[in-house]
Parts: C-alpha cells; sequence; structure tokens
C-alpha cells in the first residue's frame, strides 16, 4: 500500500538525474508502472514499465527500477527495468516465487517478502547481480504468517504483516543488520496489515484504510501518538516519505496526497490525481548530502489484496 522512510524513501549520493525527484505508481488494472513528478505531480510517463500483473512493490536503486509481478503459471518473480526508460533489464531478476508483496533496496542489498510452503520469510539478494544473500534472513511460522510492507529507519527494518498465531495486523521490528527480532510484535491494534508504512524521524506513520486517517506512532517505543495524524481521506493505504512531506496514496480517491511530516497540516490534497487502480507506490527523492540509500516500498491497494488473499487462501 512498503512506505516507507517509507513507504519511507532515501537517497543514494550520486544518484543520475534520471532517477532523481520521481514518484512511481503501479496499476493493476494497467499492469504498468507509471512515472510522476516529485515537484509537481505531473505525469512523465503513463506506462514506463509495462506487461507487470499485480506490480505489488517497488524499490528504486541508482538507474535500476525493481517490480515485484504475478507472472501467473510461471509464478511470481522480481523484475529489474530502467528507472530512466523503463526497459527491461531482467524481468526475471529474482523468479520461482510464491508471492512477493514486499520489496525494498539499501545499499546494494535487495530485500523480498516470500511464502513458501506458507511460510513467511524475508529473502535477500544482491542487487546487482541477483544472487541470494541469505534466503531466510527474517522467518516465522503459523497459519497467519504474513509479511506485507517494510520501512527501514537507521538500523532497524519495521515490518507491516499479520501476527503468525492470532492473524492480527501487527507491525515487528528487526535488526536491519542481523534480520533479528528487536520485538515482533512492536506495534498492535492496527486497523490491517495490507498497507504501506512509513518511518521518519522517531515517528512510525500507519494508514487506517477503514477510517480515512493515519496514525503516528512513536519509533522507539511503540507508543500510540495520534490515531489521527491526518484525517479527512477516503481510504488511504500507501505511504512515503520525502524530506519533511508526507506521501499518501489514496485508493478510494484514486488520488496522492502530501503532508507535512511534522504537523500533519495538508499541503496538496491532489498532488496526484485520476489514478485507475493503484496498487503501490515508491518516491525517490533529490539526494541530500549526508543521504547513503535509495529505499522505497511499495504494497499492494487494500481493496486489491484482499481480493488475492481471499482467493488464496
Amino acid at each position: 500500500m512498503l512506505a516507507s522512510a517509507l513507504l519511507l524513501s532515501a537517497a543514494l549520493c550520486g544518484l543520475p538525474a534520471a532517477a532523481q525527484a520521481q514518484v512511481y505508481i503501479g496499476d493493476g488494472s494497467e499492469g504498468a508502472v507509471q512515472k510522476y513528478d516529485l515537484v509537481t505531480g505531473g505525469s512523465i510517463n503513463g506506462s514506463l514499465v509495462t506487461g507487470v500483473t499485480q506490480p505489488f512493490g517497488i524499490a528504486v536503486s541508482g538507474n535500476d527500477l525493481f517490480v515485484s509481478s504475478n507472472g501467473g503459471a510461471s509464478g511470481w518473480s522480481v523484475g529489474e527495468y530502467s528507472a530512466a526508460t523503463g526497459a527491461p533489464i531482467d524481468r526475471n531478476f529474482v523468479a520461482g516465487l510464491n508471492g512477493a508483496d514486499a520489496i525494498a533496496v539499501v545499499g546494494n542489498t535487495l530485500y523480498v517478502a516470500n511464502y513458501p510452503g506458507g511460510q513467511a520469510r524475508v529473502s535477500t539478494y544482491n542487487a546487482t547481480t541477483g544472487a541470494v544473500i541469505s534466503a531466510n534472513f527474517i522467518t516465522t511460522t503459523g497459519p497467519f504468517a504474513y509479511f506485507d510492507s517494510f520501512a527501514f529507519s537507521g538500523s532497524y527494518l519495521f515490518i507491516a504483516g499479520k501476527d503468525p498465531s492470532s492473524g492480527s495486523p501487527v507491525i515487528g521490528k528487526y535488526d536491519a543488520t542481523t534480520g533479528a527480532a528487536v520485538s515482533a510484535r512492536f506495534i498492535t491494534g492496527i486497523p490491517s496489515e495490507a498497507v504501506e508504512i512509513a518511518v521518519s524521524g522517531n515517528s512510525v506513520f500507519v494508514p487506517n484504510p477503514f477510517g480515512g486517517s493515519v496514525a503516528r506512532y512513536d519509533a522507539t517505543s511503540g507508543a500510540l501518538i495520534t490515531s489521527t495524524f491526518t484525517a479527512g481521506l477516503a481510504s488511504p493505504t500507501d505511504l512515503a516519505v520525502s524530506g519533511n512531506t508526507l506521501f499518501e496514496l489514496d485508493a478510494g480517491l484514486l488520488t496522492v496526497s502530501q503532508w507535512n511530516a511534522t504537523t500533519g497540516a495538508l499541503l496538496s490534497p491532489s498532488f496526484i490525481t485520476h489514478l485507475d487502480n493503484p496498487y503501490s507506490m515508491a518516491v525517490v527523492a533529490v539526494p541530500e548530502p549526508s543521504a547513503t540509500m535509495v529505499l522505497a516500498v511499495a504494497a499492494a491497494a487494500l481493496l486489491v489484496r484482499r481480493r488475492r488473499k481471499t482467493c488464496c487462501a
């Protein structure tokens, strides 16, 4: 819907100009990834990448755009494309997956959520070659085990998913280097796991697609700060942060809005409009001098995810 921080987003020093200051949105109806200008919200390319069924995850590293999608009989895969032109580099960069909702790139490591044999796990791959680094970087088992979106902050990885035993939506906190659990149930009581969370500073932002709002939690303690940091939306599902701006993808209004990530003040209610069937969102910012990574995470829009989960349960 991860986002972030994001859908978290950060930028790598020396990032090519072609990949700077852009918003990428995966469209389920078109089977495409669209590109928009981060400053104006204007469309750059409505069909940057085509032929991607159910583009649930998007991640950007330099001029490489990674997209997870459902290949039907051939299974799920993560494809690699040019972030500038959308040209395929390798449509099966990582293949043979059983589901691949959440993906992220940090440095030269590609993180992928996968579900082999009913087990939820996060695997890591070399973002240049596609070689497996750790097939079982994070694992969990249980009848409801599920990982849905990622957000990185410093040395921690936050994952929205399901409690493997109860099926209740939770956010876990993990060591981003080792994969060790800091707290597998760091934040509980969230309305849905099928959303893209975002982290900025010491705040974890969690959308409520049923209440039209975004909650804010303390990233150190997991305590709820406010359940209505932003409000007045229809069905926010995906979040991303760039600088001090919080981007919110609304699967009900089919728009992307902008908010002040510190105060929650509305900056633009219709930054991007006329979306069709948005599955995912990623934001790539102009690099700051101290930036050391690119991260863009995406997850499916709530209603589409629920249809897939129901059909495949």
